[in-house]
């Protein structure tokens, strides 16, 4: 592994982890406090692909798509930012984009349409579109965010 690539992941281990202890603490009424073990073991990237199931997933309409709030907006702000850095032109849009993915995750997409929609979504402009590595840490962005939940 290149000195670059360990600087990302300590950078992005970071950024999820203060996300965690932020949203924790805006949702739970409490004073912000070091996350529980489980929830540091959940930021390490899964070297293995989800379960095939045999059940239906509810489709979800855009009207019925939920909206991140301030919090998980900076934190997808800042995690998409880390994990795909070609899109600084455009912070504004990601909160946007998150919940066209957040919507896709919410229809049904299995992981590997959801991985050919994430560059198709997040390119454009002058800049590089997003290659695989960056989709799945943008997928892990949106659905580690907390906002997307069937409503």
């Amino acid at each position: 592994m290149t000195s670059s690539s360990k600087r990302r992941r300590a950078l992005v281990a970071a950024v999820l982890l203060s996300g965690v202890v932020v949203v924790g603490a805006c949702s739970s009424g409490t004073t912000a406090g070091p996350p529980p073990s489980d929830a540091v073991a959940d930021l390490e990237p899964s070297t293995t692909t989800a379960p095939e199931t045999t059940e239906v997933a509810p489709t979800a309409s855009a009207a019925t798509t939920p909206l991140p709030d301030t919090a998980q907006s900076k934190y997808l702000t800042a995690t998409i930012l880390v994990a795909y850095p070609a899109i600084a032109e455009r912070p504004d849009k990601i909160p946007d984009w998150a919940r066209d993915v957040c919507h896709q995750i919410l229809s049904g997409d299995d992981e590997a349409a959801l991985l050919r929609y994430i560059p198709e979504k997040f390119s454009g402009g002058s800049r590089a579109d997003p290659t695989a590595t960056e989709a799945v840490a943008i997928l892990e962005a949106v659905r580690s965010s907390g906002f997307c939940v069937a409503p």
